[in-house]
């Protein structure tokens, strides 16, 4: 993304938010990346996650992990994308999906 070029703010953070009481409010788009190999971090992140999609905020993941899909009906495939063999042969996956979680 080129938030300079598209006139839109960022606010970019990669603290652990789980148990804060960040609340999103200032927030249109929530990104997460890479989460879903811990389902300690999983599990207590996604009750906040989805409240705040009630609030009308839209949430994206993106992962190579199928579990999450698997395990949490309200999150749909946007897109997929085959990984690099780099990638394939350090984390043992052949492609990533990006999901959105519908509330």
């Amino acid at each position: 993304m080129n938030a300079k070029l598209c006139r839109v703010s960022l606010e970019i953070t990669s603290d652990n938010l789980v148990g804060t009481d960040k609340n999103f409010q200032n927030w249109d788009v929530i990104l997460v990346g890479d989460l879903f190999y811990d389902w300690k971090v999983v599990d207590p992140l996604m009750p906040m996650l989805r409240e705040a999609c009630m609030q009308g905020k839209t949430i994206y993941f993106g992962d190579p992990s199928t579990l999450m899909k698997n395990n949490h009906k309200d999150l749909t495939t946007k897109a997929m994308y085959n990984l690099s063999q780099f990638t394939t042969d350090w984390s043992g996956h052949t492609e990533t999906q990006v999901l959105i979680l519908y509330c």
